[in-house]
């Protein structure tokens, strides 16, 4: 089927490609036996989330969080058939392990996480950005990419995507005590107007 649908990809409409992106990744990634194609994609998805958009031309930066947004939906479509896959397995009864899960789970357990997430935080993606930060956090990997920088960020995301609960429980615990953070905490709370005479 991709071979016949290969001739509308030459055309200049890139929604059927974007579209059709997950099913041939997937149908590559499990068809292959020896992971030389899975490789591949993986290499693809390096190359677009290596590069930052500090490095590009500002008129370069929408079509590149394009791309991110193409790799955020390959992968999320990925997690999706895995869920797919081991519910119709549970159904049918069957307990031995399915290499095609193997195969795409293994292709997504190699990108690392910290670039997921700042791909993320630099396409406004928010909640992904705060779901691969806090899977750093939990495996203690975020020190090399945000350094000191981490919780400020979070609380920066929460209250970007106004979750306040969140948000107050990051500045509580792992406040830095400084002013910002502290103004913060008070704008967040039901002390707005202690935190305006900070101002």
């Amino acid at each position: 089927i991709f071979f016949v649908c290969s001739s509308l990809v030459k055309d200049q409409d890139l929604s059927f490609c974007t579209f059709i992106l997950p099913y041939v990744a997937l149908n590559l990634t499990i068809s292959q036996a020896n992971g030389h194609e899975a490789e591949n994609i993986k290499k693809e998805i390096m190359a677009v989330l290596s590069v930052s958009l500090k490095e590009v031309h500002h008129l370069a930066a929408d079509s590149l969080r394009l791309c991110y947004e193409s790799i955020f939906n390959l992968l999320d479509y990925f997690r999706k058939w895995i869920f797919a896959r081991k519910q119709l397995l549970k159904r049918r009864n069957i307990k031995k392990s399915d290499p095609a899960i193997k195969a795409v789970s293994d292709l997504l357990d190699s990108i690392p996480q910290q670039l997921m997430a700042m791909r993320s935080l630099q396409s406004n993606s928010y909640e992904r950005a705060i779901l691969y930060m806090e899977q750093c956090y939990r495996t203690d990997s975020y020190q090399d990419y945000f350094g000191d920088s981490f919780f400020t960020t979070m609380q920066n995301m929460y209250a970007n995507i106004g979750d306040i609960d969140a948000l107050d429980g990051v500045l509580k615990n792992f406040s830095t005590k400084s002013l910002n953070d502290r103004i913060t905490e008070l704008e967040y709370s039901d002390k707005w107007k202690m935190a305006q005479d900070c101002f």
